[in-house]
C-alpha cells in the first residue's frame, strides 16, 4: 500500500540504505503520480546516490505540483550544487527562503553556496543567521568554523569547534580540526586537553581523514588504520561493471586523466 511504501522510504533514508529507499519511492510515486512528497522523497535517495540529474527532474516535479515547497526548492539546490551549478543552487535556497525565512538549513546551504563562489563574509552572515534560528545546529556551526578558517580568524573557528565538542563529545572531526587550528596560533596550553585523545582519533569510533592527522601524531601504523577504515566508509566496494569488447582495435589510443588538481595547484602544473 502507499503508506507503507512511505514509511518504508523514510526507514531505508535514515538508515543510509539508499537504493532501497529509491526502490520504495519510485513505486510510492507511481501509485500517487500528484504526491509532490513522494518524488521530494524520491529526488533526496537519488542525490545521495549521486545521480543528480535524475534527482533534479523528481524535485521539478514536486515543485509542478507544489510551487511553494521550500523543502523541495532546498534540495534540488544540493543537487545543483554537487553539479557544480552554483548561480542556480544560490537561486534555489533563496527561493526557499522566501516562502519559509526562518529555514535553517536553507540558511546554511545558501552559505555553502556564497562560500563555493568567494563570498565568504556573506556565507558568514548566512550561517550565523541560521544558528540564531537553531544554536545547536552542528553542521552550520562546521560550515561557519571552515568558513572562518578560510578568513584566517582562527580563533573564531576553534571557538566554533568548541561548541560544536559542547554539544556532541564525540564530534572527531571538530577535535581534530580544534587542535590543527591551536596549532596553527601556537596555542600548545591549548591543545593539552585533547592530547590523551590523539591516539584514540579515526582509530576507534569516528572514521576521520587521515591527512587531517598526519601533523598531529607521528605513527605510521594507527595512520594506515584511519586510512583503512575512512577508505571503507567513504568509498564502499561496489563491484566493477565487465569490461565493454571493442569491435576492433583502435588505430590511436585516448587516454584519460582523473585529478582532484585541475585548478591552480602544484599537480596541474
Amino acid at each position: 500500500s502507499a503508506p507503507l511504501l512511505g514509511l518504508v522510504g523514510i526507514a531505508n533514508l535514515s538508515t543510509g540504505r539508499f537504493g532501497q529507499a529509491k526502490a520504495a519511492f519510485a513505486k510510492l510515486a507511481q501509485l500517487k503520480p500528484n504526491d509532490a512528497d513522494a518524488y521530494n522523497n524520491l529526488g533526496i535517495a537519488l542525490n545521495e546516490l549521486g545521480e543528480h540529474d535524475d534527482a533534479i527532474a523528481n524535485y521539478q516535479r514536486a515543485l509542478a505540483l507544489q510551487p511553494n515547497y521550500p523543502g523541495a526548492l532546498n534540495n534540488m539546490g544540493n543537487a545543483l550544487r554537487a553539479l557544480g551549478r552554483r548561480d542556480e543552487a544560490a537561486q534555489c535556497y533563496q527561493r526557499a527562503l522566501k516562502i519559509t525565512p526562518n529555514y535553517p538549513e536553507a540558511l546554511s546551504n545558501l552559505g555553502n553556496a556564497l562560500r563555493d563562489k568567494g563570498r565568504l563574509d556573506e556565507a558568514v552572515a548566512a550561517y550565523e543567521r541560521a544558528l540564531t534560528i537553531r544554536p545547536a545546529y552542528v553542521d552550520a556551526l562546521n560550515n561557519l568554523a571552515a568558513t572562518f578558517v578560510a578568513l584566517r580568524r582562527r580563533d573564531n573557528a576553534i571557538a566554533c569547534y568548541t561548541r560544536i565538542l559542547a554539544i556532541n563529545p564525540n564530534h572527531a572531526r571538530a577535535r581534530i580540526e580544534r587542535l590543527r587550528q591551536q596549532a596553527h596560533i601556537c596555542d600548545w596550553d591549548g591543545m593539552k586537553a585533547d592530547a590523551a585523545a590523539i591516539t584514540e582519533l579515526g582509530v576507534s569510533g569516528e572514521p576521520v581523514s587521515p591527512f587531517a592527522m598526519l601533523p598531529l601524531e607521528d605513527n605510521p601504523a594507527r595512520h594506515r588504520i584511519r586510512s583503512e577504515r575512512f577508505a571503507r566508509k567513504k568509498y564502499p566496494h561496489t563491484p566493477m561493471p565487465p569490461r565493454p569488447r571493442l569491435a576492433s582495435r583502435p588505430k590511436r589510443l585516448r587516454i584519460g586523466y582523473f585529478s582532484a588538481d585541475f585548478h591552480d595547484h602544484a599537480t596541474m602544473h
